[in-house]
């Protein structure tokens, strides 16, 4: 009913997830290992899933393997990751919050404020591993889209090397190529990806 208040990388989640997930643990399962977690998994999702109700990310995605959370942030055509107002609210979350949380996970220089702010989205995903180290994170965006690029690998690069490993890049066009050549699949999921290649990759 409200489709048409979802923004586009909103709309692309739930038309990519809800197909697979719906259709059984088979093929939910080939489209989280599509997406580089390839384990045995429970065979639903939540949309705009908000793990902890008094810090309030959403992760676009979430569903769960059989012993841990998988977030996923999905981009589509956006121009950058979310920021944030350096006010003092926003200070005041860094200080209580996500610099507890993030210490050990991150290099320091992420957690001063202009930098901070700067990648706010992106480093408030990563700090959604802090719950459980068995947790994983999958940032999904379009290869195609470069100017995505940059600013996830510099925030990926001050990552510490065992929470990088939690967290997995993928992209739009190798996940639907996947799904679409997994002779697993039954013919309509397979034809189903075929079409979002055709409306979303070519």
């Amino acid at each position: 009913m409200y489709f048409h208040h979802l923004n586009s990388s909103q709309a692309f989640a739930f038309n990519l997830f809800f197909p697979f997930f719906s259709a059984g643990a088979a093929p939910a399962r080939a489209l989280s290992s599509a997406l580089g977690v390839d384990a045995e998994i429970r065979p639903n999702c939540e949309f705009e899933h908000i793990a902890d109700e008094s810090e309030g990310t959403n992760a676009d995605v979430m569903w769960r393997t059989a012993d841990a959370r998988v977030f996923c942030e999905v981009k589509l055509s956006e121009s950058g990751f979310g920021r944030a107002i350096n006010d003092p609210k926003h200070r005041r979350k860094l200080e209580t919050i996500y610099k507890p949380r993030l210490k050990n996970m991150v290099a320091s220089n992420l957690l001063e404020e202009p930098t901070f702010f700067k990648n706010y989205q992106l480093l408030r995903n990563i700090s959604l591993l802090a719950a459980d180290e068995a947790d994983r994170l999958v940032i999904l965006h379009p290869h195609a889209n470069r100017s995505l690029h940059k600013p996830l690998q510099m925030v990926l690069d001050g990552v510490a090397p065992a929470i990088r490993q939690r967290v997995k890049v993928a992209y739009v066009e190798e996940c639907l190529e996947r799904l679409k050549n997994n002779a697993t699949l039954p013919d309509r999921l397979r034809l189903y990806a075929s079409q979002l290649i055709d409306k979303y990759v070519v």
